[in-house]
């Protein structure tokens, strides 16, 4: 299907208690859309964008389209305006509920800083990671502390969501670094699939002092991945 005259404009809001907020920017005109073909809307002012501070996208437009969900989510939000007097500045009243459908921002600019690729709950999949093929090439990330102090801490769990591309046999470990010391814990040499799947090694002594992990040493540390082959 072909609607060669709907109008619609790319908006970003502020996000304000977990609903859109004030307008940070609306975007340039787009007139018509083809079923199955990715709709692309500029926004006029480019918004720079902090790390754990959430932000609302979405679009504006003259009609009512059909649109493609993207699963059986309901986190789609929607409200009522009129076309032409554009994007409000602070967002309607919006109406919750709706289907999740399949909207993205391109970020472009990104600080050399891999852990806004991964940092996703659920994973992404190919929406969202990092990649290599260099072997020795490690990412290294650094967590927020434990949000209590516990008695006694009987392993630690480096997991994560990976794939392989196609052909090949890569491997790779799961990394764990404290003070100058680097471990791969108990399970190295991993093979990754041709499909997603969550793999990991566990490290049940601090790879520093080679006894039991304390609550300052795991909080101190930083875990990751390596290309081991």
């Amino acid at each position: 299907m072909r609607l060669p005259t709907t109008k619609f404009k790319a908006v970003a809001y502020a996000d304000s208690a977990g609903a859109p907020g004030s307008l940070l920017s609306s975007g340039t005109e787009v007139v018509g859309c083809t079923s199955g073909s990715t709709l692309t809307g500029a926004l006029i002012t480019p918004q720079s964008l902090t790390a754990g501070t959430p932000c609302w996208i979405g679009f504006i437009t003259d009609t009512s389209v059909v649109l493609q969900q993207a699963d059986a989510g309901t986190a789609g939000s929607k409200a009522s305006n009129t076309y032409t007097g554009g994007a409000p500045g602070t967002a309607p009243a919006m109406t919750g509920g709706q289907a999740s459908w399949l909207l993205y921002g391109n970020v472009s600019g990104i600080t050399a800083h891999n852990w806004l690729e991964l940092a996703n709950n659920p994973a992404l999949g190919d929406l969202s990671y990092v990649y290599s093929d260099t072997v020795n090439d490690e990412d290294l990330f650094t967590f927020g502390a434990l949000s209590v102090t516990p008695d006694t801490i009987y392993t630690v769990a480096v997991k994560g969501n990976i794939r392989r591309e196609a052909g090949g046999s890569p491997t790779l470990d799961f990394r764990t670094k404290s003070g100058g010391t680097t471990s791969s814990g108990g399970t190295t040499g991993i093979g990754p699939g041709a499909t997603y799947e969550w793999r990991g090694s566990f490290f049940p002594l601090d790879p520093n002092t080679g006894v039991a992990w304390t609550a300052s040493g795991l909080n101190a540390a930083t875990s990751g991945m390596k290309i081991a082959s």
